[in-house]
């Protein structure tokens, strides 16, 4: 979607026409999540209408991908100009020698038009680097970029999304540079990069992902997802309750993270999961969180994620946990005008889940009562990782499910390693408050759960939407 987004398209609105006029699909494949999908014809006719005039002169290509024609394009005249491609993706592998890197480097120098590019480089060396880059760009993923810093003349305004992993840059730019339509950027495993840039000119950034606290981050009034994963850091030295649009905060394998300061209340997905259990000051910390999190935005705009070290929620959630993947909730005749919503617990087995990992089924119970082999469960040990969705009420409205009349409802989950696993209803804070919010933020919502409906057995199930790793 960010790509669809960087180029100037409005990806919700188009993918959807496509989708009603049956042109493309969305799939699910492993290790990739849901993709787009097409028939091969739609597809063939793509690359006819892109390779059509000049089917065997890709200079002359606005997008080119395959590995044959780059080659191609590496050995001839590299001092060409470049005016017709706007689109270009490429992956050197070292066994393709320096000499091709170096003329692959120098045909993007003469791109003049080029506005989106998906390049990697692996552990790869050239004595060429591109000496300039299209102001034109909106859209740039580059591993193993080898210049430092980008060139001189490089201040491409309508750049939206920069992603750069494993490049060998000490610095992006000098001094201030000023991308006004900047919303992505990522910086991974840049072990070279002496610091981050500077953000003054970047008013718009939205989402940011770096190796270490960026400096002056606390004036990012739009961000909205801050991802500090992997970093040594026992404190945060900003204060985080200052990026009031901020939603998605990722601080997994910050092992040395002794504590979190006040969340902001645009709050929505937070995880502070380790690999390993440490004795912190965070692991205590989870009742806090999670009070934070369930008083501010959460519940208006629909749900809650927090995966979080230790198991002080579990330990003090009411009723208990039981030591099992599924349980039955007892509820009130009121519970749709008392009750904003549901609250899930779990305690994981694994200190390592991806999106597809859990699943959860709910639907009326046969009886109000658990399964006789459902013990409560019990901590042994202090240590383990805890998982806990907010899912409003909100969500389940335009459902069938909704409607019927329930005195107990059975959850369980489908997909999932747990120990612990326990339900609770969540009571409305303030009714008048609570409306208010909610029709300000529907359209500044950011959807965390799949929820479908099925008729036969008269169940929904629920499913993340967010990776909790990139």
């Amino acid at each position: 979607m960010e790509i669809f987004e960087a180029c100037g398209y409005h990806p919700e609105i188009g993918i959807k026409v496509l989708r009603q006029k049956t042109l493309i699909t969305i799939v699910y494949k492993e290790l990739y999540g849901n993709v787009f999908d097409m028939h091969d014809l739609v597809e063939e006719m793509g690359h006819h209408i892109v390779r059509g005039e000049h089917p065997m002169n890709p200079r002359k290509h606005t997008r080119v991908w395959k590995r044959e024609e780059i080659k191609e394009m590496c050995f001839e005249d590299a001092t060409m100009e470049n005016d017709k491609t706007e689109a270009l993706r490429y992956s050197l592998s070292p066994s393709e020698g320096n000499d091709l890197s170096s003329r692959f480097c120098k045909i993007v120098s003469n791109m003049k038009k080029l506005r989106w590019i998906d390049v990697t480089m692996y552990d790869v060396k050239s004595d060429e680097w591109p000496t300039f880059l299209s102001n034109e760009l909106q859209y740039i993923r580059w591993t193993g970029y080898i210049a430092s810093p980008f060139p001189d003349t490089f201040h491409p305004l309508r750049l939206g999304v920069l992603i750069l992993r494993e490049t060998q840059q000490k610095e992006l730019w000098k001094g201030c540079m000023h991308l006004p339509h900047l919303k992505v950027l990522h910086l991974q495993g840049m072990k070279k990069l002496k610091s981050t840039p500077n953000f003054n000119g970047l008013p718009h950034l939205q989402n940011l992902k770096d190796g270490e606290i960026p400096f002056g981050i606390g004036e990012l009034s739009n961000l909205k997802e801050l991802d500090l994963s992997g970093n040594a850091f026992s404190l945060l030295d900003f204060s985080i309750s200052q990026l009031p649009c901020l939603k998605v905060l990722k601080l997994s394998k910050c092992f040395m993270l002794n504590e979190l300061p006040d969340l902001p209340s645009s709050l929505v997905f937070l995880n502070a999961n380790q690999w390993m259990p440490f004795t912190t000051n965070l692991a205590n910390d989870g009742e806090r969180i999670l009070q934070s999190m369930l008083e501010g935005e959460a519940i208006a705009n629909g749900s809650l994620i927090l995966l979080l070290l230790g198991l002080q929620i579990p330990m003090g959630f009411t009723p208990p946990l039981l030591r099992s993947k599924r349980y039955t909730l007892q509820i009130p005749e009121n519970w749709r005008d008392d009750f904003s919503g549901f609250l899930m617990c779990a305690v994981l087995n694994d200190f390592i889940i991806s999106r597809d990992d859990f699943k959860i089924i709910v639907k009326q119970a046969s009886s109000g009562v658990s399964f006789e082999d459902d013990l409560v469960w019990e901590d042994s040990d202090g240590k383990g990782n805890t998982l806990v969705w907010y899912v409003s009420f909100d969500l389940l409205r335009d459902t069938a499910w909704w409607n019927q009349t329930y005195k107990s409802l059975y959850f369980e989950i489908t997909i999932g390693k747990c120990s612990g696993f326990g339900v609770k209803l969540v009571e409305k804070k303030n009714r008048s408050g609570l409306m208010e919010t909610s029709k300000k933020n529907s359209y500044d919502h950011t959807p965390l759960f799949k929820i479908e409906y099925d008729k036969a057995s008269d169940a929904i199930m629920i499913s993340s939407l967010v990776h909790y790793y990139d």
